[in-house]
């Protein structure tokens, strides 16, 4: 544990040290999403990323409920009998308080995720217009597993009110979740078919020469950086430098000498015990090295576990959801997100701070 609290120390210490002012960006197939929506749905996407930025807010003040609970609870054996009943008395305000940031928290995300799937739910017809072929057929294909994950998570959102208790609440609620954002994945992988279509790309080609009309031929002037081919000898090495070294936008890889190592292999090697980790992307598709640096560029090792048929990308082991949040929050990828895990399998958030902070609950 003292190994686990060490390494989520380092990691927050690198996000305040390297990312303190970096903003929110979005994915590479979001921001072509965005191009194509409304100033409406624009606005109603921006309310929907608010709503999940409060869910997470009301998650950290759910787990701070329980520190202090927990700290309460350490003390009591020792205190003495004056001192219990104002300890009983403040344990007493806090069951509520905690009860109400879970509340807020179900309805924030359950809010926040209806209304991002419903936005691209409504646009993606725009981006399949001029489709065919294999693109049109696996994009379909995407969009019909989004929509019954997206019918699971409502499934699963109803039965929250049979719950009586704070674990009961947020394993369904956690379970929702999941649903809901494969719904949003599956989405996200059908845009992205649609807009990089080949059979967008040859009609646009063919329309293009149809409309094209030959321009006379003119002999290049030669220059002492110029071949007989007429091709630039300093943009051909400018082009293969770029090909061999990506250019490095992360203001906290500046002074690296070492090559990137990221991990981007299927296996997944579990931690033992509870931890944190923030999943910044989930895509069908296996994402090689270059494809994940343009979504989140880092030198920590990168988590990659295939779900179903997704592949899903983490980073992190921090031993709590706050510290997680603000290492999260100083990424600058707008739609990652906290998980918890035990011993490498998924559990609720609730029930992951409820067993850190050694409170219990109901």
């Amino acid at each position: 544990m003292k190994r686990l609290k060490t390494l989520s120390l380092v990691l927050f210490i690198m996000c305040v040290a390297f990312n303190l002012n970096v903003k929110a960006q979005d994915s590479p197939v979001v921001e072509q999403i965005k191009k194509i929506l409304s100033k409406d749905d624009l606005k109603r996407l921006d309310d929907a990323n608010n709503l999940l930025k409060s869910a997470e807010d009301n998650l950290a003040g759910y787990e701070k409920v329980m520190s202090e609970k927990s700290s309460i609870n350490k003390k009591m054996p020792k205190a003495k009998r004056r001192d219990k009943k104002k300890m009983k008395v403040e344990l007493e305000k806090l069951e509520p308080k905690g009860a109400d940031y879970l509340t807020k928290a179900i309805k924030n995300y359950e809010d926040g995720y209806n209304a991002k799937y419903n936005v691209y739910i409504t646009n993606i017809k725009k981006a399949k217009l001029k489709v065919t072929g294999q693109d049109l057929t696996d994009g379909e294909d995407a969009e019909k597993s989004a929509n019954k994950s997206f019918e699971e998570s409502k499934d699963k959102r109803s039965k929250v009110s049979n719950e009586k208790t704070d674990s009961g609440k947020s394993k369904v609620m956690s379970d929702a979740n999941e649903s809901v954002q494969n719904a949003i994945s599956q989405l996200e992988f059908a845009f992205e078919l649609y807009f990089n279509s080949s059979s967008v790309t040859t009609a646009n080609e063919d329309k293009n020469k149809n409309n094209t009309v030959t321009p006379p031929v003119e002999t290049p002037k030669k220059d002492a950086s110029t071949t007989d081919n007429g091709v630039t000898n300093a943009g051909t090495n400018v082009n293969q430098a770029q090909v061999n070294q990506p250019q490095n936008t992360n203001p906290s890889n500046q002074q690296v000498t070492e090559p990137t190592k990221t991990n981007t292999s299927n296996m997944f090697t579990p931690v033992k015990g509870i931890v944190f980790k923030i999943q910044f992307i989930a895509t069908r598709r296996e994402l090689n090295k270059q494809q994940l640096d343009k979504i989140y560029k880092t030198t920590e090792i990168i988590n990659t576990k295939l779900d179903g048929n997704l592949y899903k990308y983490s980073i992190g082991n921090f031993a709590s959801y706050s510290e997680a949040k603000k290492f999260r929050d100083g990424m600058g990828v707008r739609d990652a997100f906290v998980i918890a895990l035990k011993d490498g399998n998924k559990i609720s958030i609730v029930e992951a701070i409820q067993q850190t902070q050694g409170g219990g609950g109901k």
